[in-house]
């Protein structure tokens, strides 16, 4: 049996979404660009090849001017894989990437861990106003939670140093392994440029990392920029 929740929000344009929440009650090969003239037969397994591999979401390539439809591919990573969880890593992800990505996730309490890199001012005055800032932009945009647990937090450069990884991670499900995907540039910059999304061969390690990076920056709640009230 489920309840019909739903998150409300608002786009930094103003534009107010709503996302339906589901609340239960009780080896990518890419083509070569050299092209074998000697079979044709050839050049047509590399089209079916690559159709096969843009349907299953392993890779997807982006130009100039592709911005929504690289943020609908991210949506639609979410919705697939986002059941029980999401991990978004970027050294430069702000309130307004969050709004972008994954607040878009149908599925209601899925923990979502948010790690950023922002290089804030040590004087804790400044630290402060940032936060308040952020925390800020985050409250005015949500109409209703919908059930959202997400906690964002900024590196500990003391123990992490700095970082230049762009992932969106899926964590293990008891019978899914876990998936992750290289962005191939910051959140804010996704379909702005070339780049590539492609998911990577051991999504593991990704997420070991991650982790890793994660429990030695939220011992210390001043790198707590954003947390869910019921989480």
């Amino acid at each position: 049996m489920q309840e019909q929740i739903q998150r409300r929000f608002k786009l930094p344009d103003g534009t107010e979404q709503r996302i339906d929440i589901c609340v239960q009650t009780s080896q990518s090969h890419i083509g070569n660009n050299a092209k074998d003239y000697r079979y044709w037969g050839d050049n047509r397994l590399l089209k079916i090849e690559k159709h096969d591999l843009y349907n299953s979401l392993k890779l997807r390539q982006f130009k100039q001017n592709m911005r929504q439809e690289a943020l609908d591919f991210i949506r639609e990573l979410i919705k697939k894989y986002g059941k029980n969880g999401i991990y978004l890593w970027d050294p430069y992800l702000n309130a307004k990437d969050l709004l972008e990505t994954v607040f878009f996730s149908q599925y209601a309490n899925s923990p979502i861990k948010a790690l950023t890199g922002l290089k804030i001012a040590p004087q804790e005055n400044e630290t402060s106003s940032y936060q308040a800032d952020l925390a800020n932009e985050i409250n005015q945009a949500i109409l209703q939670t919908g059930w959202l647990n997400l906690t964002f937090i900024n590196a500990d450069r003391s123990k992490v140093g700095d970082f230049h990884d762009r992932f969106i991670i899926f964590p293990q499900a008891i019978d899914e392994p876990v998936r992750a995907w290289s962005l191939g540039t910051s959140v804010n910059s996704l379909g702005k440029s070339h780049h590539i999304i492609q998911e990577v061969e051991d999504g593991q390690i990704i997420a070991d990392v991650f982790e890793e990076m994660w429990e030695q920056s939220i011992n210390d709640e001043n790198n707590i920029l954003w947390k869910s009230k019921n989480n």
